[in-house]
């Protein structure tokens, strides 16, 4: 299985789970958040958004 595998594989499970991606996105973003102490929120915040939109998850926002 090669990267690319991967990557259509996760995919597919972000397209058939799109709440439970949400989720986990949200989780990974305040766990970053916390881990740097807030001082890169900004920028976890914006790869966060960049990654949902990419994905189709930012349902419009």
């Amino acid at each position: 299985m090669g990267f690319e595998d991967i990557i259509k594989e996760g995919e597919q499970l972000v397209e058939a789970h799109p709440d439970q991606a949400k989720a986990a996105f949200d989780k990974a973003a305040e766990l970053a958040d916390g881990q740097t102490g807030n001082k890169y929120e900004g920028q976890i915040k914006q790869g966060e958004e960049l990654l949902e939109g990419k994905l189709g998850l930012n349902n419009g926002q």
